[in-house]
């Protein structure tokens, strides 16, 4: 089930900033369309702040490594 679009990433940062249309927490598990990979979120970051949850909005997912791409 998509959660959001991936708008980019950070690869210096390890930050994917995503435009998320579903609620997410610390802990829950994600994947990403190029890769077969799933994610654990570990940093959640909306308008500068860290999180334990987000509903809806742009938001940084931190720490993630892989061959993330993102589609235009």
């Amino acid at each position: 089930m998509p959660i959001g679009k991936i708008k980019r990433y950070i690869p210096a940062k390890s930050y994917i900033e995503v435009d998320l249309q579903e609620k997410l927490a610390i802990g829950d598990s994600i994947m990403i369309d190029s890769e077969q990979n799933k994610y654990n979120v570990s940093e959640l970051i909306l308008n500068g702040k860290n999180q334990k949850i987000v509903n809806t909005g742009t938001v940084l997912i931190g720490r993630l490594k892989g061959n993330i791409k993102v589609r235009r």
